[in-house]
């Protein structure tokens, strides 16, 4: 069981679980910049180092989203499209495929 920001007026938090927790985790191992948050400096990933411009790019931002997702398991990076300012990671886990999309 996880905790998100309900947003619709009073923030407060609300419970969640299931595919909401477990999307929620990829999210956030994937968005987060690594060493930025303060109560685990290892939470997070490298994907915004990759220049999106290089012809190897996708072959980093799969190395950085393996390693955010090395502790959530049975989670593995199926594909990333890059483009423009968005990076889409296609993980596969036990409970489906999610496209996870990042904005730079």
């Amino acid at each position: 069981m996880d905790t998100a920001l309900n947003i619709a007026g009073d923030i407060s938090p609300d419970t969640i679980s299931g595919t909401d927790e477990l999307k929620q985790q990829l999210y956030i191992a994937l968005s987060a910049k690594k060493g930025r948050f303060i109560y685990d400096r290892g939470l997070g990933s490298d994907i915004f180092l990759a220049d999106i411009s290089e012809p190897d790019c996708i072959n980093k931002i799969e190395a950085f989203a393996r390693k955010a997702l090395s502790d959530i398991s049975n989670a593995e990076v199926i594909g990333v499209v890059a483009e423009n300012n968005s990076i889409c990671i296609g993980v596969e886990t036990d409970s489906g495929i999610y496209d996870i999309t990042i904005r730079r």
